[in-house]
């Protein structure tokens, strides 16, 4: 809520941190491959699998996890989809902002994708984990935190940073600084994060990921 300004939001029954349970509990289910209505559990785990790892990637974008309430926004700003920024780089709200990572990885690779955009992603994924190792103080800490809560770290981002710009301006070169700082900080525990769900759900061992160069050989 905006300073001064007061309403009533209800809770959603189902939401994203909602679903993340829900797929891994259905993931982790013994199911006989017995099909009901046509549709088996193989396919019913190919599409759980799927979005349980979209989700863990959504949540951990700030405004995935909130809206502003305020005089101007009484029924939320949609997460900073309604918040305009000046246009940059065909970027004109502050969600569209963070979904570009603070316009630092904004490019979409077509899929299937290319030997080279795999090796793109590859190289980006290693660097993120060089900057940001599994055993460094800033993830340890986060790396006990319970699904149910990822959802409050994204609103304690918003409110302490991602809403410090100025609606119809774009914004400076320290907030993009800071803003793809803490975009590497979460794509690094969101992907560590993931990497531990799909390791409790299928019992195997978390291993290094190979270099970007062989790991498709």
């Amino acid at each position: 809520m905006a300073d001064g300004f007061n309403t009533t939001v209800l809770p959603e029954a189902f939401n994203v941190t909602w679903s993340i349970d829900y797929m891994q509990k259905n993931l982790k289910g013994n199911h006989t491959d017995v099909p009901a209505n046509g549709i088996t559990w193989k396919l019913t785990d190919s599409f759980n699998l799927r979005f349980l790892i979209h989700y863990v990637g959504d949540i951990h974008q700030p405004l995935h996890t909130t809206s502003m309430f305020s005089e101007q926004f009484q029924n939320g700003d949609a997460g900073g989809n309604s918040f305009l920024i000046g246009n940059k780089d065909n970027i004109g709200c502050l969600h569209a902002l963070w979904d570009s990572c603070v316009y630092e990885f904004d490019q979409d690779y077509p899929t299937p994708l290319s030997y080279d955009n795999w090796v793109k992603l590859g190289d980006i994924s290693a660097s993120l984990q060089k900057e940001h190792p599994i055993d460094s103080a800033d993830i340890l800490e986060h790396l006990s935190v319970p699904e149910a809560s990822w959802a409050d770290e994204g609103h304690t981002l918003a409110v302490n940073y991602v809403y410090n710009t100025t609606q119809n301006q774009i914004p400076t070169d320290e907030y993009v600084k800071i803003g793809q700082g803490i975009v590497h900080h979460q794509l690094a525990l969101g992907g560590y994060r993931l990497a531990l769900l799909i390791a409790d759900i299928y019992g195997q061992p978390v291993v290094q990921q190979p270099e970007s160069d062989t790991f498709l050989n």
